[in-house]
């Protein structure tokens, strides 16, 4: 294929991933999409408009975390992938995060120290219609919410989201937890694609719970998330890269207080003071 697709959101999903055949299916149904007679990488890519916004639903033969070529196929506002989401807890759970590498380490995809462009009222949006909809459905036992920055593709232009099912195989293929993702995914895109304003997220654990009850009950939206597992491998650099890698403006600092050691605050407060940011405790 020599041209690339236009659309306003791309929904990019794995054959070799069943959480992500899972929510594509439900996807393709909710959204009304159709074959579009464009084929990529074996599987044709369906199209359609939701909302008011262009979509195409592109199918890979390869794990998402290394799609980095997705560009190559589609030019678009916003990219969603469907994904599967793994843990030694094995623990059911929906997530929402966007990809990218706060180290010199790439075991899993994208590119060192390198992240892609956080959609972040998208993301945050994401998150909350996890929530509204686990809430309204009484969900028993599956946790919702974000998960911070992490692993690859790494894309140079389009902001990128990733959202999943975890933790195992019965939960990837499990109709109800795929009803369940597509929805979230349509009431987010419902809305619009892109805000004025945003924060970033910094330090905690890995699935952000006092980011998780900060965007509950507050307006501003939040998009990259630096967890305190890296901070003693990443320095000024990392945090103004979280920053510029925002669609929106970036005006605020969130910071899980109590999940920063004091070694990180003697050169994060003044750094973000000298950035012009207001700094939030979540």
């Amino acid at each position: 294929m020599s041209m690339r697709l236009a659309a306003d959101v791309a929904l990019v999903a794995s054959k070799r991933d069943p959480a992500s055949l899972n929510v594509r299916e439900h996807l393709a149904e909710a959204m009304g999409l159709e074959g579009s007679g464009l084929v990529v990488e074996g599987e044709e890519v369906l199209q359609g408009s939701y909302c008011g916004k262009s979509v195409a639903l592109i199918t890979l033969e390869r794990d998402l975390i290394y799609a980095d070529h997705v560009e190559q196929y589609v030019r678009c506002r916003v990219a969603v992938f469907l994904s599967r989401h793994s843990s030694q807890s094995g623990l059911p759970m929906f997530s929402a995060h966007v990809p990218g590498n706060w180290t010199a380490s790439a075991e899993y995809g994208g590119k060192p120290s390198s992240v892609c462009v956080a959609p972040a009222l998208l993301l945050t949006r994401l998150v909350r219609a996890q929530f509204e909809l686990a809430e309204g459905r009484r969900l028993s036992g599956w946790r919702c919410g974000f998960e911070v920055t992490h692993h690859g593709p790494y894309l140079e232009e389009t902001p990128a989201v990733f959202v999943e099912i975890g933790s195992d195989e019965s939960r990837w293929r499990d109709p109800e937890a795929g009803a369940f993702l597509a929805e979230a995914v349509c009431r987010a895109l419902s809305g619009p694609l892109e805000g004025r304003e945003a924060g970033v997220g910094l330090g905690g654990p890995h699935y952000a719970p006092r980011f998780n009850k900060f965007v509950r009950e507050h307006d501003l939206p939040i998009g990259h998330i630096v967890p305190l597992y890296v901070f003693d491998e990443i320095g000024e650099g990392a945090i103004r890269m979280a920053v510029e890698r925002t669609l929106e403006r970036v005006t605020c600092a969130v910071l899980d207080w109590k999940g920063l050691k004091r070694r990180h605050k003697e050169w994060l407060l003044p750094l973000l003071d000298e950035m012009g940011l207001e700094v939030v405790r979540a």
